[in-house]
């Protein structure tokens, strides 16, 4: 017994041994695929991504916001601005800023100032301002437009930049209520997917759970200066909430498009 088993031991090894080394076809590639996960269920968002506990910078638009919606330090801070001139040309510049106390119409009464009014001081329009972020440095910015600027689930955007192609895409579930019309939205996520070298690389961009509207796109440019697109979103899809979220490449750690850099959280009535 102790013979046969090694007889056939030799036989499958000779038989191994023996084959022919498999010929690698260059056209059987596979682009290799990287993907980035938060934790939630596959089929559940659980909760919004990204929030503002993720970001180390600082994002603010020019405006009149609540007491709690412009930080206490912001005049101290050191900011750039994302500059629109004559409505076509865009840049980064350093920015100088006035925040001055004023009356918020909508929860102060005669005598009190708790509201905050934001300004740039700069002739051109200033889309917004950022502060935390290293190296950045005065140029100008070729902004992309894009066919939409709400992604539904279902809906992508194709776009190229130095040569690489991306994808910017929605998932999932669109509820319509047969009263009113109304769409409703849940699990919705946003992706960024680019395909450069034979390289895959999708990343979840933004989640939640219920919204009333796509994630707005509103800003697709070279804000840091790497020759790589980032992105300016509104993550909230919530009718009186603002959620200007700042995407950047330069920051994103390896296997990743971009970075969560800041995000202005503001709230309408």
């Amino acid at each position: 017994m102790k013979r046969l088993f090694l007889l056939l031991t030799t036989i499958i090894v000779s038989c191994h041994g023996n084959r022919p080394a498999k010929k690698i076809d260059s056209t059987d590639y596979r682009p290799k695929v990287i993907e980035t996960k938060i934790s939630i269920k596959a089929d559940t968002v659980l909760t919004d991504f990204p929030d503002d506990s993720l970001s180390n910078g600082n994002v603010l638009e020019i405006g009149l916001f609540h007491s709690d919606e412009v930080p206490l330090n912001a005049r101290q801070l050191k900011w750039f601005g994302l500059f629109c001139k004559n409505g076509k040309t865009y840049y980064l510049d350093t920015a100088l800023i006035d925040i001055q106390k004023v009356k918020d119409e909508m929860v102060d009464e005669d005598g009190q100032q708790t509201g905050w009014q934001v300004k740039a001081k700069h002739t051109d329009s200033c889309l917004l301002l950022i502060s935390g972020v290293e190296n950045l440095s005065k140029h100008p910015i070729t902004k992309l437009s894009l066919g939409k600027e709400v992604l539904l689930p279902g809906d992508e955007q194709v776009f190229a930049y130095n040569g690489i192609k991306y994808t910017l895409y929605a998932t999932g579930d669109k509820k319509t209520t047969q009263s009113d019309g109304f769409v409703q939205l849940t699990n919705y996520r946003m992706f960024l997917k680019s395909e450069a070298n034979g390289q895959v690389t999708n990343q979840i961009l933004t989640a939640n759970g219920n919204t009333e509207y796509g994630h707005l796109i509103k800003f697709v440019g070279d804000i840091d200066g790497d020759e790589l697109p980032d992105l300016i979103i509104d993550t909230s899809g919530k009718e009186n909430v603002g959620k200007t979220t700042l995407y950047l490449s330069k920051p994103a750690s390896k296997g990743t498009l971009l970075k969560a850099i800041g995000m202005h959280i503001i709230v309408g009535c």
